[in-house]
């Protein structure tokens, strides 16, 4: 499913005014949820989290944090829910590579376990516990579950996008908000901002809570496709996010396809990628979500891009770990 276009339109359209007084629905229960107690882990606890549906880097910030942490020499572990897992297990599970695959736990789940054990569930406190329970680990981090409040979170990081920042400010269904702003930047003890301020967000936020700014760059790895075109395709939550650093990094787009948020891969849309490849003879990108999430049989056909984050000031991740009392 695609967010609806007028979710980014501001001023609100009179679709979202008229959807309005139904986002009172969404506004009490996520009150409800968040006033309820969490239980405190003997270790600190990380939260990435953002107040809007949709991708704004959250992923990208939790995996930051753990190549920091590997860096220093924390043991660590992630949670997450499995955002799209088919495997409707209820009680928390470890990701196991050698047995899961995408469609079972979710494609950011499994890019989490590749760097650092994962676990999978709902009720994040019966996840902390799992993992505290299975290896001496020394932190937690989230990937999600800002308004999750099963867990106490010691450092509550929220992440934006400075291009969609927080859409039309409007709740759910009128909006991309989960959460009122000003309640949700109550919530949190720091703000990772991405990119550059297109939405002229970033002096209300800095108002309230201590803000790293980044920008998302390709890996190297990106350098032998510059000057060269390609065929993009991508199934996230902004994929023109990903075509347009792709352009940034001077690769030239000859075809983009768009899919679906976590879309999974059918035989007809494998047809279609490997129609234009031959067509146009030309290599086919993708993220590394997609990527997981391709069959074996098709991924030496396509070659995963990552981003990662560069910062404004070097001393960031030193700066937000500082936040966390071990």
């Amino acid at each position: 499913m695609k967010a609806p276009f007028f979710w980014q339109q501001y001023p609100p359209t009179p679709t979202a005014k008229i959807l309005t007084p139904f986002s009172f629905i969404t506004s009490l229960i996520t009150r409800y949820q968040i006033n309820k107690p969490g239980w405190h882990a003997p270790i600190p606890v990380l939260c990435c989290g953002n107040l809007t549906i949709g991708g704004t880097g959250k992923t990208t910030v939790a995996l930051e944090m753990g190549h920091y942490c590997q860096q220093q020499s924390i043991p660590f572990a992630f949670l997450t829910r499995g955002y799209k897992r088919k495997s409707r297990i209820a009680e928390p599970f470890m990701v196991d590579l050698n047995q899961h695959n995408a469609k079972d736990i979710g494609d950011e789940a499994l890019l989490l376990a590749r760097l650092a054990p994962t676990w999978i569930g709902g009720n994040r406190a019966a996840s902390a516990k799992a993992a505290i329970k299975k290896s001496p680990v020394k932190l937690l981090i989230m990937d999600d579950g800002l308004q999750n409040p099963t867990l106490y979170k010691d450092l509550s990081i929220l992440v934006v996008d400075g291009v969609t920042g927080f859409g039309n400010q409007r709740l759910l269904p009128a909006g991309p908000l989960r959460q009122p702003v000003i309640q949700g930047l109550k919530t949190v003890k720091t703000c990772i901002f991405i990119g550059k301020d297109k939405t002229g967000l970033l002096p209300m936020i800095t108002s309230h809570v201590p803000v790293f700014r980044a920008n998302l760059t390709m890996n190297p790895a990106i350098r032998r496709f510059s000057n060269q075109s390609v065929i993009a395709f991508a199934g996230i939550g902004r994929p023109e996010k990903f075509f347009q650093t792709l352009k940034d990094n001077q690769l030239i787009l000859s075809k983009t396809i768009s899919f679906p948020d976590h879309h999974h891969y059918s035989n007809k849309d494998l047809n279609k990628l490997l129609s234009l490849h031959r067509h146009y003879q030309l290599p086919l990108v993708t993220t590394p979500k997609d990527y997981v999430r391709l069959p074996d049989q098709f991924r030496p056909l396509a070659t995963p891009l990552e981003v990662c984050l560069t910062w404004h000031d070097p001393a960031s991740l030193q700066k937000l770990f500082h936040m966390i009392h071990f």
